[in-house]
């Protein structure tokens, strides 16, 4: 079912891109867009190869800068005043390459996901502009393993998608949501819903013009805009289905300045996709999820050596290691991700890009709205305002 949601959306896609040149075919992959991708577990993980050769196979020009090496939970991390070593990772493109359209542009970079971000979209020296190249969408993943309520502000898959919200250009950041054994149905499927939420993106972004770099911090109508919602007296004579039809006027006028907020870089799409993903969607808020007995006592003999030559042994108390433990999930929380993946739904939250206080966030109504549904059948559950 997955697959033929996907196949559906890359259609549309198509049909769209085609419609809008005028009809010929030829011309709309003449003017292939270029998607950026990045992550957090490095240029060689499966996921991202899976996904590259999806959108390659579409017809998108893809350039991927990604981390030479696993940069997982290092969240916005930046590697300051460090020599970087960028490099085109040929063996990476040759594998997609064989099994594609379309070849793709590989470099790997001995830093974070963030620092992959700057190192593409520069506008001076980065690696698209050296190729003359620039992105309508960035995409962040597929990663491997949920990002679900406050482990955005540990992810670097996150943390990659915000970095380009900053520089002003439209992000999507996207996980494959579990900690099991990754099985080649679980690539599929999470490259399936994630190939139908770029593809949504791409059909109303590919009617703008290019999003130009973000050069200059200023307000734009999607800043100030406030939603009006006619008040409604929730008694006995106003129905469920009362509420949700109000709601569901506000969120479309709504859509409009949540769509030009995306565009410009202002609001991050994050995608959750379960392993058993059902071939729906859900829009939702962050959830909330709290680790525990994630320290480990660890003997490391080479450590401990170590310690010893330099004179510091007597100094080292232990050896520990941060990760795993038991993960506690608040449970029935309305909307959220964690209550969508849990029931076998993929789950797509519209979050903001910028800190809280901070005078370029969209208020808190406005996200609220990006929780309605598409009525659309076809879009399968994905928000309104993209659906």
């Amino acid at each position: 079912r997955s697959r033929a949601v996907a196949r559906a959306s890359s259609a549309a896609w198509r049909a769209r891109a085609v419609g809008e040149r005028g009809g010929r075919e030829e011309d709309a992959m003449e003017a292939r867009p270029t998607v950026l991708v990045a992550n957090d577990d490095g240029v060689r993980s499966a996921l991202l190869q899976e996904l590259v050769r999806r959108m390659s196979a579409q017809g998108l020009d893809v350039v991927v800068v990604a981390p030479t090496h696993d940069q997982s939970a290092c969240g916005q991390k930046l590697n300051m005043h460090r020599d970087l070593m960028l490099r085109r990772h040929d063996s990476a493109s040759t594998a997609v390459a064989a099994r594609a359209v379309n070849k793709a542009h590989f470099y790997c970079l001995d830093g974070s996901p963030s620092d992959c971000i700057i190192a593409a979209l520069e506008p001076r020296n980065g690696v698209l502009a050296q190729l003359g190249k620039q992105a309508r969408l960035v995409v962040s993943g597929i990663n491997k393993g949920p990002n679900l309520a406050s482990d955005v502000f540990y992810s670097g898959t996150f943390a990659a998608a915000r970095q380009a919200g900053m520089y002003g250009v439209p992000s999507i950041a996207t996980s494959w949501a579990s900690y099991g054994e990754l099985r080649p149905s679980d690539i599929e499927s999470a490259t399936d819903a994630t190939m139908s939420v770029i593809n949504a993106a791409l059909r109303f972004l590919l009617t703008h013009d290019a999003q130009l770099l973000r050069s200059e911090l200023v307000t734009r109508d999607h800043h100030t805009f406030r939603p009006r919602v006619e008040s409604l007296a929730l008694g006995e004579n106003v129905s469920q289905d009362e509420v949700k039809r109000e709601l569901e006027h506000a969120a479309q006028s709504t859509a409009s300045h949540i769509r030009e907020a995306f565009r410009h870089g202002d609001v991050i799409l994050n995608l959750n996709v379960p392993p058993e993903w059902n071939g729906r969607f859900q829009p939702s808020t962050l959830g909330a999820v709290l680790y525990r007995d994630s320290l480990r006592d660890v003997e490391n003999s080479a450590l401990i050596e170590q310690a010893a030559d330099d004179g510091s042994r007597g100094r080292v108390a232990r050896v520990v290691r941060i990760g795993g433990g038991g993960v506690h999930i608040m449970p029935n929380v309305p909307h959220s991700d964690t209550d969508a993946v849990q029931r076998g739904l993929a789950a797509i939250s519209t979050l903001n890009c910028w800190p809280e206080t901070h005078p370029l966030q969209l208020h808190p109504a406005m996200l609220r709205h990006a929780l309605v549904e598409s009525p659309s059948q076809s879009a399968l559950g994905l928000p309104l305002w993209l659906g």
